[in-house]
């Protein structure tokens, strides 16, 4: 199926187009990147319903604290980009997810100022206002270069005032993509990987970073920040490098910088290393060297080393102003596949598992020579073997070979693929509508693949081809489309690897809308759905302690226990015990097949199980002395797993919180609230308000809450929990008589501020223990009834 949404905007630069882990597509349009969200909401019988909600984002504007004002450069390291360049984005591309707020993936974006920053959502995505730029790599390389590096090395000019202002400018990225985990899950992560990018500058040189938030962990900084691992640089071919350019052709020659940068599929090195091969363009020639990373210990997953291996050279092209390279994902048999997109050839450079040395070569013609390649995808679920589509700026809607088959002994072209019809389709009926007679051209700006990898959208444009086209910004139109990928039949499979619930119900969505005709076949659908999910999502090992230092498993809670391994282990229990999963499916699936089919047991069978885990928890995590809200929370589990445990849970029955010796009051008129649903708490006098779907305490405050994005169940909020937590440490300073907020003994001041730290819900540890709501909130980083993802 296809499903064709129209833009009031022009694509600015090709390869526009990318689809994140949680199923939002960013779309380069100018100085603006425009955000998709899809439609995730029940299918409605009556009324057509809008197949995504968009908004622009404008990445152009900047402080001038964020970029100071500088005096022009001089000529012979001008640019005129980054001088009266407005900024417009020449790549954009997410992250792997985790990195973000609530686990979401950034968007990192370069513009043509040479300027490369990191994009998050500090509240809720889909609101435009809530996108903030929260890093800039340029201030970072200088602050490195000046600082650390501390050397003048450069093939391009001797000034060092030059070589300073050459290596702040970004010219490549890449993100390396997330290891695949030991076992395949639904929405959270028993590990989220640490997010590396690599940078290169104006200087030929290649920067490796870690970029960290104050979201990953509970022991996470304050703020968001990028740490240089490790740098090389390359080494032009000579006849790359002009001690004096004089002509224009000299400057256009000579090496600079890297053009493209391009990480492998992840080999595992046993212990605590892993490698990933790093490709590079250069004026000349394309080169590749190993990257092996060395975890700092046996149970972390933060890179403490990175050392790189010896340069090998792959081919000789040029890349920089047509062309592109991508890894296939998937291995071929014992192989590593790199394709290079030339101009006029698709290169296949084979190379081992062992080394970065060259296996094979193999060299497909394109059918359309001297049009710029616009986009590539893989489609490694195709029952055919991996392939490779690819999309031509002018010539995609042309009778040109757009798919390609992968194989060990090497490219061959496939059968035409059903969103190039769909494209020819769309030209054809402009050329129609607009009385055109056949002169119609089609711009096709960039393909991205789904989370799944079973649907593919394209970004087209339509023109006359005969006249010359004049248009108001007004009227600037683009279509985005999105296609299912051919050869995956009619059943509904998922992929075996880490999905977000968005990905998932954006697929089953899909699926069901074109297998729900009659209420029979309804039925059946969302039978075989959730049967579908449960086979391939319904099952997780219980790790062995000692068997995977990684997975931070404990047999039992004790004090002494590491806090990582604690909160590691009740994540364990309570995202993946397999009835829980099973009830987490049945109310996912629920949501797009069967929305007024009542979930009621199933969501209470999940906080049961809940409860039941967190009172397994030390009784020191809730007891006099930890904080007001852990105390709170212990007392709800106790009510919480006698009214489901012990008597039976029933809708019609209330029982008092004072059976447990204590009472939640109402905010407004100070009567009791009684325990009468796990969804919503009401008084005496009738307020009824929200219970947190963690605590099951009531939500009272007007800005306490999150919610989740696809089930739209309601929690504390991190502000919250958080300002509780130190309220009770402020308390208990005080009533030691120790420094309050806003004062410092002097042992703090020499100390600096090592102490202060920000997860969201565990900010400042101090030396305090876990408590109960830091082990709750910290371990349920996604929704426990569906696995979405929260949002403010």
């Amino acid at each position: 199926m296809s499903d064709a949404t129209e833009l009031k905007l022009w694509p600015s630069v090709t390869n526009a187009i990318d689809w994140s882990d949680d199923g939002v597509i960013a779309l380069a349009a100018d100085t603006n990147v425009e955000l998709l969200f899809p439609n995730l909401d029940p299918l409605d019988p009556i009324y057509d319903q809008k197949q995504w909600i968009n908004h622009p984002v404008n990445i152009s504007l900047f402080t001038n604290r964020e970029r100071p004002v500088k005096d022009p450069a001089p000529l012979e390291i001008f640019s005129i980009g980054e001088e009266i360049s407005s900024g417009p984005v020449v790549k954009l591309a997410w992250s792997p997810p985790g990195l973000a707020k609530y686990r979401r993936p950034v968007l990192a974006v370069l513009g043509a100022n040479l300027v490369l920053s990191i994009w998050a959502s500090e509240s809720n995505p889909k609101d435009a206002t809530s996108w903030t730029r929260v890093l800039l790599f340029n201030p970072l390389l200088e602050t490195y270069f000046r600082e650390v590096v501390r050397d003048d090395e450069s093939h391009v000019v001797n000034n060092p005032a030059e070589v300073h202002h050459l290596r702040e400018r970004v010219r490549a990225f890449a993100w390396c993509p997330s290891p695949p985990s030991s076992w395949n899950t639904v929405g959270t992560r028993m590990v989220w990987p640490q997010s590396i990018i690599a940078v290169s500058n104006d200087n030929n040189e290649v920067v490796i970073f870690s970029v960290n938030s104050p979201f990953e962990r509970f022991d996470s900084p304050d703020s968001w920040r990028a740490q240089p691992l490790a740098r090389f640089m390359v080494t032009p071919d000579p006849s790359a490098v002009y001690s004096n350019p004089g002509t224009f052709d000299d400057i256009m020659g000579q090496q600079r910088y890297i053009s493209h940068l391009e990480w492998g599929p992840r080999i595992n090195r046993g212990g605590s290393c892993f490698e990933h091969i790093l490709a590079y363009a250069t004026n000349t020639d394309v080169r590749a060297r190993p990257v092996i990373f060395e975890l700092s210990d046996g149970s972390s997953h933060e890179v403490s080393n990175v050392y790189f291996g010896d340069e090998s050279i792959y081919y000789k092209t040029d890349l920089r102003f047509s062309g592109t390279m991508r890894w296939c994902p998937e291995r071929l048999e014992s192989t590593l596949l790199l394709l290079i997109f030339t101009q006029t050839d698709i290169i296949g450079v084979y190379t081992g598992l062992d080394d970065v040395a060259i296996r094979t070569i193999s060299t497909h013609r394109l059918d359309s020579p001297w049009d710029q390649i616009s986009g590539v995808v893989f489609d490694v679920r195709s029952p055919d073997g991996p392939k490779v589509h690819l999309s031509y700026l002018l010539t995609t809607a042309k009778p040109v070979k757009l798919s390609f088959k992968l194989s060990p002994n090497g490219i061959s072209a496939a059968s035409d693929p059903s969103w190039q019809y769909r494209i020819q389709d769309s030209q054809a009926y402009f050329s129609v509508n607009n009385d055109l007679e056949g002169h119609a051209l089609t711009k096709t700006w960039g393909i991205a693949a789904s989370p799944l990898g079973d649907y593919l959208a394209t970004c087209h444009t339509l023109h006359p081809s005969d006249m010359v086209e004049y248009n108001l910004a007004a009227y600037k139109r683009s279509s985005l489309a999105v296609t299912r990928f051919d050869g995956l039949g009619g059943d509904l499979k998922f992929p075996q690897q880490d999905l977000s619930a968005e990905a998932i119900l954006f697929s089953v969505k899909k699926w069901f809308e074109n297998n729900s005709e009659t209420v029979s076949e309804a039925s059946t659908s969302h039978t075989q759905i959730l049967q579908t999910l449960t086979s391939t999502f319904g099952s997780v090992p219980t790790p062995q302690r000692g068997a995977n230092r990684t997975n931070h498993y404990t047999s039992s809670y004790t004090t002494t226990t590491p806090p990582v391994s604690i909160i590691s282990t009740f994540k364990h229990q309570i995202y993946f015990a397999k009835l829980t999963l099973r009830d987490r499916y049945t109310i996912l699936v629920s949501l797009i097949c069967a929305p007024s089919l009542p979930t009621d047991l199933e969501k209470s069978m999940i906080g049961f199980r809940l409860a039941r885990e967190a009172l397994k928890l030390p009784k020191s995590f809730s007891d006099s002395s930890s904080s007001w809200l852990s105390k709170r929370m212990n007392n709800a589990y106790n009510l919480v797993t006698d009214l489901i445990y012990t008597k039976g849970y029933n809708q019609n029955r209330t029982l008092a919180l004072t059976e447990f010796g204590f009472v939640e009051e109402c905010d407004v008129c100070g009567k009791g609230i009684p325990m009468e649903s796990l969804e919503w708490g009401r008084c005496a006098n009738g307020h009824k308000y929200a219970r947190c779907g963690l605590s099951f305490l009531t939500i009272q405050g007007p800005n306490d809450s999150k919610y989740c994005g696809v089930c739209n169940k309601q929690y504390f909020n991190d502000r919250f929990v958080q300002n509780e937590e130190q309220r009770d440490d402020e308390t208990d300073r005080d009533a030691l008589g120790s420094p309050g907020v806003g004062e410092a003994s002097e042992g703090d001041m020499e100390e600096g501020t090592k102490q202060e730290g920000n997860s969201g819900i565990a900010a400042r540890e101090g030396s305090r223990e876990l408590t109960l709501a830091k082990v709750v909130f910290t371990a349920c980083d996604v929704c426990i009834y569906c696995g979405g993802r929260y949002t403010d």
